[in-house]
Protein backbone atom coordinates (compact mmCIF):
# COMPACT_ATOMS: atom_id res chain seq x y z
CA UNK A 1 0.00 0.00 0.00
CA UNK A 2 3.03 2.13 0.26
CA UNK A 3 2.76 4.23 -3.55
CA UNK A 4 1.96 7.18 -4.77
CA UNK A 5 -1.15 5.79 -5.86
CA UNK A 6 -2.35 4.96 -2.54
CA UNK A 7 -1.09 8.44 -1.06
CA UNK A 8 -3.42 10.14 -3.39
CA UNK A 9 -6.49 8.25 -3.62
CA UNK A 10 -6.99 7.86 -0.24
CA UNK A 11 -5.29 11.17 1.19
CA UNK A 12 -4.26 13.46 -0.99
CA UNK A 13 -8.13 13.96 -3.29
CA UNK A 14 -10.04 13.84 -0.06
CA UNK A 15 -8.31 16.30 1.73
CA UNK A 16 -8.57 18.31 -0.91
CA UNK A 17 -11.95 18.36 -1.52
CA UNK A 18 -12.56 18.68 1.98
CA UNK A 19 -10.81 22.17 1.76
CA UNK A 20 -12.58 22.73 -0.87
CA UNK A 21 -16.09 21.76 1.23
CA UNK A 22 -14.18 24.47 3.66
CA UNK A 23 -13.30 27.43 2.08
CA UNK A 24 -16.39 27.57 0.02
CA UNK A 25 -18.67 26.89 2.56
CA UNK A 26 -17.22 29.93 4.72
CA UNK A 27 -16.92 32.05 1.87
CA UNK A 28 -20.30 31.90 1.53
CA UNK A 29 -21.12 32.46 5.43
CA UNK A 30 -19.27 35.08 5.17
CA UNK A 31 -21.08 36.99 2.61
CA UNK A 32 -24.62 35.67 3.29
CA UNK A 33 -24.71 36.09 7.52
CA UNK A 34 -23.14 37.54 10.33
CA UNK A 35 -20.19 36.42 11.87
CA UNK A 36 -21.09 32.45 13.06
CA UNK A 37 -19.75 29.58 14.49
CA UNK A 38 -20.09 27.40 11.47
CA UNK A 39 -18.07 30.09 9.72
CA UNK A 40 -15.65 29.88 12.17
CA UNK A 41 -16.06 25.74 12.54
CA UNK A 42 -15.47 25.55 8.75
CA UNK A 43 -12.52 27.87 8.86
CA UNK A 44 -10.31 26.45 11.84
CA UNK A 45 -11.28 22.54 9.97
CA UNK A 46 -9.84 24.30 6.52
CA UNK A 47 -6.71 25.30 8.39
CA UNK A 48 -6.38 21.62 9.92
CA UNK A 49 -7.06 20.34 6.12
CA UNK A 50 -4.64 22.15 5.14
CA UNK A 51 -2.03 20.25 7.54
CA UNK A 52 -3.11 17.39 6.49
CA UNK A 53 -2.44 18.04 2.47
CA UNK A 54 0.90 19.39 3.17
CA UNK A 55 2.23 16.07 5.12
CA UNK A 56 0.36 14.20 2.35
CA UNK A 57 1.52 15.79 -0.33
CA UNK A 58 5.67 15.21 1.57
CA UNK A 59 4.68 11.56 1.59
CA UNK A 60 3.34 11.57 -1.88
CA UNK A 61 6.82 13.36 -3.35
CA UNK A 62 8.94 10.57 -1.71
CA UNK A 63 6.81 7.75 -2.59
CA UNK A 64 7.44 9.08 -5.96
CA UNK A 65 11.05 10.09 -5.60
CA UNK A 66 12.02 6.42 -4.03
CA UNK A 67 10.02 4.71 -7.28
CA UNK A 68 7.57 3.31 -4.37
CA UNK A 69 5.45 3.87 -7.30
CA UNK A 70 5.31 3.64 -11.19
CA UNK A 71 4.26 7.11 -11.24
CA UNK A 72 1.08 5.60 -12.34
CA UNK A 73 -2.47 5.57 -10.17
CA UNK A 74 -2.48 1.87 -9.12
CA UNK A 75 -5.55 0.04 -9.71
CA UNK A 76 -6.36 0.19 -5.68
CA UNK A 77 -10.19 -0.43 -5.18
CA UNK A 78 -12.19 2.84 -5.46
CA UNK A 79 -15.85 1.55 -4.01
CA UNK A 80 -18.61 2.17 -5.81
CA UNK A 81 -22.02 3.36 -5.23
CA UNK A 82 -24.74 1.74 -4.21
CA UNK A 83 -28.62 2.08 -3.63
CA UNK A 84 -28.48 1.83 0.29
CA UNK A 85 -25.87 4.76 0.42
CA UNK A 86 -29.14 6.58 0.49
CA UNK A 87 -29.82 6.12 3.61
CA UNK A 88 -26.61 8.36 4.40
CA UNK A 89 -28.22 11.20 4.01
CA UNK A 90 -30.56 10.73 7.46
CA UNK A 91 -27.13 11.58 9.17
CA UNK A 92 -27.10 15.14 8.72
CA UNK A 93 -30.69 15.07 8.34
CA UNK A 94 -31.53 14.14 12.01
CA UNK A 95 -30.62 16.83 13.77
CA UNK A 96 -32.87 18.94 10.90
CA UNK A 97 -35.54 16.76 11.17
CA UNK A 98 -35.48 17.61 15.27
CA UNK A 99 -35.29 21.44 14.39
CA UNK A 100 -38.69 21.24 12.55
CA UNK A 101 -40.23 19.77 14.60
CA UNK A 102 -39.23 22.37 17.67
CA UNK A 103 -39.87 25.01 15.40
CA UNK A 104 -43.45 23.20 14.55
CA UNK A 105 -45.61 26.34 15.50
CA UNK A 106 -43.26 28.39 13.55
CA UNK A 107 -42.91 26.96 10.23
CA UNK A 108 -45.50 25.20 7.92
CA UNK A 109 -46.05 21.83 6.83
CA UNK A 110 -44.70 23.31 3.40
CA UNK A 111 -42.33 24.82 4.97
CA UNK A 112 -41.01 21.80 6.92
CA UNK A 113 -40.52 20.20 3.08
CA UNK A 114 -38.58 23.23 1.92
CA UNK A 115 -36.20 22.42 4.81
CA UNK A 116 -35.98 18.91 4.00
CA UNK A 117 -35.32 19.06 0.46
CA UNK A 118 -32.48 21.39 0.85
CA UNK A 119 -30.78 20.01 3.41
CA UNK A 120 -31.36 16.81 1.91
CA UNK A 121 -30.06 18.42 -1.48
CA UNK A 122 -27.09 19.61 -0.10
CA UNK A 123 -26.22 16.48 1.61
CA UNK A 124 -26.42 14.74 -1.08
CA UNK A 125 -24.33 16.89 -3.30
CA UNK A 126 -21.85 15.58 -0.75
CA UNK A 127 -22.29 12.22 0.24
CA UNK A 128 -23.85 10.93 -3.03
CA UNK A 129 -22.61 13.02 -6.52
CA UNK A 130 -19.13 14.52 -5.89
CA UNK A 131 -17.88 11.08 -4.16
CA UNK A 132 -19.42 9.44 -7.64
CA UNK A 133 -17.96 11.92 -9.84
CA UNK A 134 -14.52 11.72 -8.34
CA UNK A 135 -14.40 7.78 -7.97
CA UNK A 136 -12.23 7.41 -11.06
CA UNK A 137 -9.37 9.65 -8.60
CA UNK A 138 -10.20 9.11 -5.17
CA UNK A 139 -11.73 6.01 -3.09
CA UNK A 140 -15.29 6.16 -3.31
CA UNK A 141 -15.51 5.48 0.77
CA UNK A 142 -13.09 8.11 1.74
CA UNK A 143 -15.15 10.80 -0.53
CA UNK A 144 -18.55 9.42 0.82
CA UNK A 145 -17.36 9.57 4.74
CA UNK A 146 -15.94 13.13 4.31
CA UNK A 147 -18.93 14.40 3.02
CA UNK A 148 -20.81 12.94 5.72
CA UNK A 149 -18.97 13.65 8.41
CA UNK A 150 -18.80 17.52 7.13
CA UNK A 151 -22.81 17.75 6.19
CA UNK A 152 -23.50 16.16 9.90
CA UNK A 153 -20.70 18.75 11.79
CA UNK A 154 -22.44 21.61 9.64
CA UNK A 155 -26.60 20.47 10.36
CA UNK A 156 -25.81 19.33 13.99
CA UNK A 157 -23.91 22.61 15.11
CA UNK A 158 -26.50 24.33 16.60
CA UNK A 159 -27.65 21.48 19.13
CA UNK A 160 -23.61 21.87 20.53
CA UNK A 161 -24.09 25.57 20.47
CA UNK A 162 -27.30 25.55 22.92
CA UNK A 163 -26.04 22.98 24.92
CA UNK A 164 -22.31 25.09 25.20
CA UNK A 165 -23.83 28.89 25.16
CA UNK A 166 -21.93 29.31 21.86
CA UNK A 167 -22.48 32.59 20.07
CA UNK A 168 -20.65 33.36 16.56
CA UNK A 169 -18.13 31.22 18.45
CA UNK A 170 -17.24 27.92 19.19
CA UNK A 171 -14.81 26.07 20.92
CA UNK A 172 -12.46 24.96 17.88
CA UNK A 173 -11.18 21.55 20.06
CA UNK A 174 -14.79 20.67 20.51
CA UNK A 175 -15.80 20.87 17.16
CA UNK A 176 -13.14 19.02 15.54
CA UNK A 177 -13.29 15.94 18.00
CA UNK A 178 -16.68 15.71 16.35
CA UNK A 179 -16.09 16.06 13.04
CA UNK A 180 -13.05 13.72 13.08
CA UNK A 181 -14.55 11.22 15.28
CA UNK A 182 -17.66 11.54 13.37
CA UNK A 183 -15.15 10.78 10.22
CA UNK A 184 -13.03 7.55 12.11
CA UNK A 185 -16.27 6.25 12.56
CA UNK A 186 -17.67 6.78 9.08
CA UNK A 187 -14.40 5.51 7.29
CA UNK A 188 -14.54 1.95 9.91
CA UNK A 189 -18.47 1.32 9.22
CA UNK A 190 -17.53 1.73 5.27
CA UNK A 191 -15.24 -0.28 4.90
CA UNK A 192 -16.45 -3.05 6.14
CA UNK A 193 -16.63 -6.27 4.21
CA UNK A 194 -20.86 -5.58 4.65
CA UNK A 195 -22.63 -2.24 4.63
CA UNK A 196 -25.51 -3.40 5.94
CA UNK A 197 -23.69 -2.40 9.32
CA UNK A 198 -23.40 1.04 8.18
CA UNK A 199 -27.20 1.65 7.39
CA UNK A 200 -28.36 0.14 10.36
CA UNK A 201 -26.21 2.82 12.40
CA UNK A 202 -27.56 5.44 10.72
CA UNK A 203 -31.12 4.17 10.34
CA UNK A 204 -30.71 3.66 14.21
CA UNK A 205 -29.34 7.06 15.10
CA UNK A 206 -32.38 8.73 13.28
CA UNK A 207 -35.09 6.85 15.15
CA UNK A 208 -33.39 7.43 18.21
CA UNK A 209 -33.02 11.21 17.69
CA UNK A 210 -37.15 11.06 17.84
CA UNK A 211 -37.18 8.49 20.49
CA UNK A 212 -34.84 10.49 22.59
CA UNK A 213 -35.93 14.19 24.48
CA UNK A 214 -35.37 17.18 22.52
CA UNK A 215 -32.66 19.39 23.36
CA UNK A 216 -34.53 22.30 25.63
CA UNK A 217 -34.62 25.86 23.99
CA UNK A 218 -32.36 28.35 25.10
CA UNK A 219 -34.89 31.44 25.46
CA UNK A 220 -38.40 30.93 27.07
CA UNK A 221 -39.85 31.20 23.67
CA UNK A 222 -41.51 27.90 23.83
CA UNK A 223 -44.87 29.73 25.57
CA UNK A 224 -48.43 27.88 24.38
CA UNK A 225 -51.77 28.55 24.83
CA UNK A 226 -53.56 30.67 23.40
CA UNK A 227 -55.91 33.41 24.67
CA UNK A 228 -58.82 32.03 27.84
CA UNK A 229 -62.52 33.91 27.86
CA UNK A 230 -61.26 34.77 31.38
CA UNK A 231 -61.19 38.71 29.96
CA UNK A 232 -62.61 39.54 27.00
CA UNK A 233 -62.64 43.07 26.25
CA UNK A 234 -64.32 43.45 23.46
CA UNK A 235 -67.89 41.32 25.16
CA UNK A 236 -67.68 43.94 27.72
CA UNK A 237 -67.60 46.46 25.92
CA UNK A 238 -69.76 45.65 22.73
CA UNK A 239 -72.98 47.67 23.99
CA UNK A 240 -71.16 50.40 25.37
CA UNK A 241 -69.89 53.63 23.45
CA UNK A 242 -66.18 55.75 24.42
CA UNK A 243 -67.10 58.90 25.63
CA UNK A 244 -63.61 59.97 24.16
CA UNK A 245 -61.46 58.92 21.31
CA UNK A 246 -58.15 60.02 20.63
CA UNK A 247 -55.30 58.70 18.73
CA UNK A 248 -53.47 56.33 20.11
CA UNK A 249 -50.10 55.61 19.85
CA UNK A 250 -48.02 51.81 21.56
CA UNK A 251 -44.53 53.00 21.13
CA UNK A 252 -42.52 49.68 22.27
CA UNK A 253 -38.90 49.49 22.74
CA UNK A 254 -37.76 45.75 23.25
CA UNK A 255 -36.06 45.10 26.42
CA UNK A 256 -35.56 48.85 28.06
CA UNK A 257 -35.28 47.93 31.38
CA UNK A 258 -37.10 50.68 33.95
CA UNK A 259 -35.36 52.67 36.02
CA UNK A 260 -34.42 51.01 38.89
CA UNK A 261 -32.91 48.21 37.05
CA UNK A 262 -30.64 50.62 34.79
CA UNK A 263 -29.21 52.22 37.76
CA UNK A 264 -28.23 48.85 39.08
CA UNK A 265 -26.59 48.26 35.35
CA UNK A 266 -24.66 51.53 35.81
CA UNK A 267 -26.72 53.19 32.94
CA UNK A 268 -27.48 56.88 33.88
CA UNK A 269 -30.88 57.44 31.89
CA UNK A 270 -31.97 60.35 34.14
CA UNK A 271 -32.02 63.01 31.04
CA UNK A 272 -34.42 60.49 29.61
CA UNK A 273 -36.60 60.12 32.20
CA UNK A 274 -36.61 63.79 32.56
CA UNK A 275 -37.42 64.33 28.81
CA UNK A 276 -40.44 61.86 29.51
CA UNK A 277 -41.29 64.05 32.68
CA UNK A 278 -41.28 67.84 30.76
CA UNK A 279 -43.48 66.09 27.79
CA UNK A 280 -46.23 65.48 30.06
CA UNK A 281 -46.08 61.71 30.77
CA UNK A 282 -46.94 59.97 34.02
CA UNK A 283 -44.29 57.21 35.17
CA UNK A 284 -45.03 53.98 35.86
CA UNK A 285 -41.07 52.80 37.65
CA UNK A 286 -42.95 49.64 39.59
CA UNK A 287 -44.23 48.36 36.32
CA UNK A 288 -43.48 44.84 35.33
CA UNK A 289 -44.97 42.02 32.87
CA UNK A 290 -46.25 38.62 33.46
CA UNK A 291 -44.45 37.37 30.58
CA UNK A 292 -40.32 37.38 30.43
CA UNK A 293 -40.30 37.65 25.95
CA UNK A 294 -41.48 39.05 22.99
CA UNK A 295 -44.51 37.53 21.80
CA UNK A 296 -46.06 36.25 25.17
CA UNK A 297 -45.90 39.82 26.58
CA UNK A 298 -47.32 41.54 24.17
CA UNK A 299 -49.80 38.73 23.11
CA UNK A 300 -50.90 38.75 26.56
CA UNK A 301 -51.04 42.97 26.60
CA UNK A 302 -52.87 43.00 22.95
CA UNK A 303 -55.56 40.32 24.48
CA UNK A 304 -56.07 41.47 27.94
CA UNK A 305 -55.77 37.69 28.81
CA UNK A 306 -52.70 35.87 31.58
CA UNK A 307 -51.92 33.19 28.52
CA UNK A 308 -52.01 34.31 24.82
CA UNK A 309 -49.60 32.29 23.47
CA UNK A 310 -46.27 32.25 21.77
CA UNK A 311 -47.54 32.40 18.23
CA UNK A 312 -47.35 35.42 16.34
CA UNK A 313 -50.84 35.74 15.55
CA UNK A 314 -51.49 38.26 17.74
CA UNK A 315 -48.66 40.87 17.47
CA UNK A 316 -49.51 40.73 13.40
CA UNK A 317 -52.77 42.07 13.93
CA UNK A 318 -55.53 39.52 15.05
CA UNK A 319 -55.95 40.61 19.02
CA UNK A 320 -59.22 41.78 21.18
CA UNK A 321 -57.43 45.58 21.48
CA UNK A 322 -56.77 45.77 17.35
CA UNK A 323 -60.58 44.24 17.07
CA UNK A 324 -62.59 46.63 19.21
CA UNK A 325 -60.20 49.76 18.16
CA UNK A 326 -61.50 49.08 14.61
CA UNK A 327 -64.89 48.56 15.28
CA UNK A 328 -64.93 52.23 16.84
CA UNK A 329 -63.87 53.16 13.55
CA UNK A 330 -59.93 53.58 14.39
CA UNK A 331 -57.81 52.63 11.08
CA UNK A 332 -54.91 50.55 12.82
CA UNK A 333 -51.29 50.48 12.52
CA UNK A 334 -48.39 47.55 13.24
CA UNK A 335 -45.23 49.47 12.57
CA UNK A 336 -42.31 46.72 13.08
CA UNK A 337 -38.12 47.20 11.49
CA UNK A 338 -38.48 43.50 10.98
CA UNK A 339 -40.57 40.74 10.18
CA UNK A 340 -40.69 38.56 12.95
CA UNK A 341 -44.42 39.50 14.33
CA UNK A 342 -45.76 38.71 10.69
CA UNK A 343 -43.38 35.68 9.75
CA UNK A 344 -46.21 34.09 7.51
CA UNK A 345 -49.12 35.29 8.46
CA UNK A 346 -51.08 38.27 6.98
CA UNK A 347 -51.18 40.96 8.85
CA UNK A 348 -54.37 42.37 10.95
CA UNK A 349 -53.35 45.75 10.79
CA UNK A 350 -54.80 48.30 8.23
CA UNK A 351 -51.22 49.55 7.18
CA UNK A 352 -48.17 48.19 8.43
CA UNK A 353 -44.76 47.58 7.97
CA UNK A 354 -42.60 45.89 6.33
CA UNK A 355 -44.99 45.34 3.36
CA UNK A 356 -43.24 41.61 3.18
CA UNK A 357 -42.38 38.96 4.94
CA UNK A 358 -39.39 36.51 4.76
CA UNK A 359 -40.75 32.72 5.26
CA UNK A 360 -40.06 31.14 8.35
CA UNK A 361 -38.50 28.11 6.40
CA UNK A 362 -35.95 30.51 5.19
CA UNK A 363 -34.94 31.27 8.39
CA UNK A 364 -34.69 28.07 9.59
CA UNK A 365 -32.26 26.82 6.91
CA UNK A 366 -30.41 30.46 7.83
CA UNK A 367 -29.88 29.25 11.29
CA UNK A 368 -28.78 25.77 10.86
CA UNK A 369 -26.43 26.84 8.17
CA UNK A 370 -25.07 29.97 10.43
CA UNK A 371 -25.04 26.90 13.38
CA UNK A 372 -26.85 28.92 16.06
CA UNK A 373 -30.31 30.26 16.58
CA UNK A 374 -29.85 33.55 17.47
CA UNK A 375 -32.15 36.55 17.71
CA UNK A 376 -29.92 39.18 16.14
CA UNK A 377 -30.14 37.68 12.81
CA UNK A 378 -32.96 35.11 12.50
CA UNK A 379 -34.94 37.68 10.82
CA UNK A 380 -35.18 40.28 8.29
CA UNK A 381 -35.21 44.00 8.91
CA UNK A 382 -35.20 47.15 7.35
CA UNK A 383 -32.30 49.46 7.48
CA UNK A 384 -32.10 51.80 9.95
CA UNK A 385 -32.69 54.93 8.03
CA UNK A 386 -34.74 53.65 5.64
CA UNK A 387 -37.11 52.58 8.78
CA UNK A 388 -37.24 55.63 10.55
CA UNK A 389 -37.98 57.69 7.74
CA UNK A 390 -40.78 55.24 6.81
CA UNK A 391 -42.17 55.02 10.81
CA UNK A 392 -42.19 59.12 10.43
CA UNK A 393 -44.40 59.43 7.31
CA UNK A 394 -47.03 56.50 9.08
CA UNK A 395 -47.14 58.73 12.17
CA UNK A 396 -47.91 61.73 10.66
CA UNK A 397 -50.28 59.79 8.31
CA UNK A 398 -51.54 58.47 11.51
CA UNK A 399 -52.48 61.95 12.73
CA UNK A 400 -54.50 62.61 10.31
CA UNK A 401 -57.29 60.38 11.44
CA UNK A 402 -58.64 58.40 14.64
CA UNK A 403 -55.63 55.67 14.74
CA UNK A 404 -54.31 53.46 16.46
CA UNK A 405 -50.97 52.72 16.05
CA UNK A 406 -48.16 49.98 17.27
CA UNK A 407 -44.95 50.20 16.98
CA UNK A 408 -41.90 47.71 18.04
CA UNK A 409 -38.55 49.11 18.02
CA UNK A 410 -35.57 46.07 17.96
CA UNK A 411 -34.19 48.74 20.48
CA UNK A 412 -32.40 48.49 22.50
CA UNK A 413 -32.49 45.11 22.98
CA UNK A 414 -31.81 42.46 25.10
CA UNK A 415 -28.78 39.86 25.48
CA UNK A 416 -27.66 37.54 22.91
CA UNK A 417 -29.49 34.71 24.88
CA UNK A 418 -26.97 31.76 24.18
CA UNK A 419 -26.56 31.05 27.94
CA UNK A 420 -23.44 33.11 28.57
CA UNK A 421 -22.61 36.40 28.88
CA UNK A 422 -20.13 37.98 26.14
CA UNK A 423 -17.56 39.89 28.36
CA UNK A 424 -19.26 43.33 27.48
CA UNK A 425 -22.59 42.63 27.75
CA UNK A 426 -23.91 45.36 29.67
CA UNK A 427 -21.86 48.06 27.73
CA UNK A 428 -23.10 47.01 24.25
CA UNK A 429 -26.52 47.33 25.75
CA UNK A 430 -25.82 50.62 27.19
CA UNK A 431 -24.87 51.67 24.03
CA UNK A 432 -27.97 50.31 22.49
CA UNK A 433 -29.63 52.24 25.41
CA UNK A 434 -28.50 55.06 24.17
CA UNK A 435 -29.37 54.84 20.54
CA UNK A 436 -33.24 53.60 21.77
CA UNK A 437 -33.06 57.11 23.99
CA UNK A 438 -32.78 58.84 20.33
CA UNK A 439 -35.18 57.14 18.45
CA UNK A 440 -37.79 57.19 21.87
CA UNK A 441 -37.42 60.90 21.21
CA UNK A 442 -37.81 61.43 17.85
CA UNK A 443 -41.13 59.46 17.66
CA UNK A 444 -42.30 61.73 20.91
CA UNK A 445 -41.61 64.59 19.44
CA UNK A 446 -43.04 63.76 15.90
CA UNK A 447 -46.31 62.53 17.34
CA UNK A 448 -47.05 65.81 19.81
CA UNK A 449 -46.08 67.95 17.28
CA UNK A 450 -48.61 66.39 14.29
CA UNK A 451 -51.17 65.21 17.39
CA UNK A 452 -50.59 67.23 20.30
CA UNK A 453 -54.13 65.71 21.95
CA UNK A 454 -52.99 62.03 21.07
CA UNK A 455 -52.58 59.43 24.17
CA UNK A 456 -49.41 58.20 24.14
CA UNK A 457 -48.27 54.79 25.34
CA UNK A 458 -44.30 54.31 25.72
CA UNK A 459 -43.19 50.81 27.42
CA UNK A 460 -40.94 47.40 26.79
CA UNK A 461 -41.95 44.46 26.50
CA UNK A 462 -39.68 42.42 28.86
CA UNK A 463 -36.69 42.76 30.61
CA UNK A 464 -32.54 42.71 28.99
CA UNK A 465 -31.13 39.52 30.75
CA UNK A 466 -28.08 41.03 31.71
CA UNK A 467 -27.65 39.10 34.82
CA UNK A 468 -25.95 35.74 35.37
CA UNK A 469 -26.16 33.49 32.49
CA UNK A 470 -27.73 35.96 30.46
CA UNK A 471 -30.70 33.83 29.99
CA UNK A 472 -33.57 31.99 31.67
CA UNK A 473 -31.58 30.61 35.17
CA UNK A 474 -33.36 26.80 34.99
CA UNK A 475 -30.01 25.43 34.64
CA UNK A 476 -26.95 26.08 37.01
CA UNK A 477 -29.09 27.94 39.31
CA UNK A 478 -31.68 27.19 42.54
CA UNK A 479 -34.44 29.18 43.89
CA UNK A 480 -31.39 30.51 46.82
CA UNK A 481 -29.24 32.39 43.88
CA UNK A 482 -32.30 34.30 42.54
CA UNK A 483 -31.92 38.17 43.63
CA UNK A 484 -34.52 40.88 43.09
CA UNK A 485 -32.02 42.11 40.40
CA UNK A 486 -32.47 39.24 38.60
CA UNK A 487 -35.94 39.19 38.55
CA UNK A 488 -36.40 42.96 37.41
CA UNK A 489 -33.82 41.85 34.86
CA UNK A 490 -36.33 39.45 32.95
CA UNK A 491 -39.78 40.93 34.03
CA UNK A 492 -39.41 44.69 34.70
CA UNK A 493 -40.76 47.13 32.14
CA UNK A 494 -40.49 50.60 31.23
CA UNK A 495 -43.73 51.98 31.39
CA UNK A 496 -44.96 55.69 31.03
CA UNK A 497 -47.61 57.21 29.74
CA UNK A 498 -48.65 60.78 28.55
CA UNK A 499 -52.89 61.12 28.79
CA UNK A 500 -54.63 63.78 27.34
CA UNK A 501 -56.44 64.93 30.47
CA UNK A 502 -56.34 64.82 34.08
CA UNK A 503 -59.34 62.71 33.99
CA UNK A 504 -57.71 59.42 33.96
CA UNK A 505 -56.83 59.13 37.38
CA UNK A 506 -59.65 57.11 38.69
CA UNK A 507 -58.97 54.31 36.33
CA UNK A 508 -55.22 54.66 36.34
CA UNK A 509 -54.61 51.07 37.92
CA UNK A 510 -51.81 49.81 35.92
CA UNK A 511 -49.27 47.12 38.20
CA UNK A 512 -48.42 45.02 34.61
CA UNK A 513 -48.41 46.10 31.28
CA UNK A 514 -51.46 44.05 30.82
CA UNK A 515 -53.18 46.15 33.00
CA UNK A 516 -53.05 48.97 30.34
CA UNK A 517 -55.67 48.56 27.89
CA UNK A 518 -58.44 47.77 30.21
CA UNK A 519 -56.74 50.99 32.13
CA UNK A 520 -57.36 52.89 28.80
CA UNK A 521 -60.31 51.71 27.82
CA UNK A 522 -61.78 52.40 31.19
CA UNK A 523 -60.96 55.88 30.64
CA UNK A 524 -62.25 56.37 26.96
CA UNK A 525 -65.40 54.91 28.21
CA UNK A 526 -65.50 56.08 31.58
CA UNK A 527 -66.23 53.44 33.22
CA UNK A 528 -64.28 52.03 36.08
CA UNK A 529 -66.39 48.74 35.67
CA UNK A 530 -63.51 48.28 32.25
CA UNK A 531 -60.84 47.31 35.16
CA UNK A 532 -62.47 43.87 35.99
CA UNK A 533 -61.01 42.26 33.21
CA UNK A 534 -57.57 42.82 34.28
CA UNK A 535 -54.99 39.53 34.61
CA UNK A 536 -53.99 38.66 37.64
CA UNK A 537 -50.67 40.25 38.05
CA UNK A 538 -48.54 37.16 38.60
CA UNK A 539 -45.55 36.20 37.07
CA UNK A 540 -45.71 33.41 34.20
CA UNK A 541 -42.33 30.87 32.53
CA UNK A 542 -40.65 31.19 36.08
CA UNK A 543 -39.02 28.45 36.41
CA UNK A 544 -37.26 28.72 33.32
CA UNK A 545 -36.16 32.25 33.38
CA UNK A 546 -36.10 33.02 37.95
CA UNK A 547 -35.71 29.08 38.67
CA UNK A 548 -39.05 29.16 40.11
CA UNK A 549 -39.28 32.43 41.92
CA UNK A 550 -42.48 35.03 40.98
CA UNK A 551 -43.95 37.98 41.15
CA UNK A 552 -47.22 38.32 42.74
CA UNK A 553 -48.68 42.06 42.67
CA UNK A 554 -45.13 43.28 42.85
CA UNK A 555 -44.13 41.59 45.65
CA UNK A 556 -41.37 38.95 45.30
CA UNK A 557 -42.49 35.05 46.20
CA UNK A 558 -39.12 33.08 46.73
CA UNK A 559 -35.95 33.47 46.39
CA UNK A 560 -33.30 35.80 48.02
CA UNK A 561 -35.78 38.93 48.68
CA UNK A 562 -38.72 36.49 49.16
CA UNK A 563 -41.85 38.54 50.56
CA UNK A 564 -40.22 41.90 49.47
CA UNK A 565 -41.41 44.56 46.81
CA UNK A 566 -39.71 43.80 43.20
CA UNK A 567 -38.83 47.04 43.25
CA UNK A 568 -37.60 49.13 46.58
CA UNK A 569 -38.15 52.58 45.33
CA UNK A 570 -34.78 53.71 45.85
CA UNK A 571 -33.21 55.47 43.09
CA UNK A 572 -34.33 58.86 41.59
CA UNK A 573 -37.19 57.28 39.36
CA UNK A 574 -40.67 57.80 41.00
CA UNK A 575 -44.18 58.39 40.00
CA UNK A 576 -44.65 61.70 38.21
CA UNK A 577 -47.02 63.62 40.85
Amino acid sequence: MWNAGWISRLVLVPAGMLFVYCAGFALSAYMLFPLSVNYNFSRNLGISTLIILFSGGVLYYFARRKDYASGRFHPLSAGKPSPGDVILLLLPLTPVAQYTVINAGIVSTVGVVYVIAFFGLLSALFILVIPALLRGIADFRVLQAAGAAFTFSLTNMAILSQAHAWYAYGEATLQQVVFWGMLAVLLTLTHLRSRVILYAAVTGYFLAGFLLPLPEESSPEATTGSASEESDITSLLKEKSPEVTPNIYLLVYDAYAPGETMAAYGIDISQQFGFLNMQGFNLYPRAYTIHPETLSSMNSVLEVASIAGSSPKAVSGDNRVVRQFKSLGYTTYGVFPTDYMFRELKPGYDEFLPVYSTPPYYQLIKSVLMGEFRFDSSFSKIPDGEFSDAKKIMLQRAAAGRSFVYTHSTRPFHSQNSGKCLPDETALYAERVQSANREMREDILTIIDHDPGALIIVMSDHGPYLTKNCIGLSKGYSLEDVTRLDIQDRYGTLLAIRWPDEDYKPYDDITVIQDIFPAVFAWMYRDAEVLKVKVPPVTRWERNMVAGASVNNGVIVGGVNDGESLFTGVGVFNESP
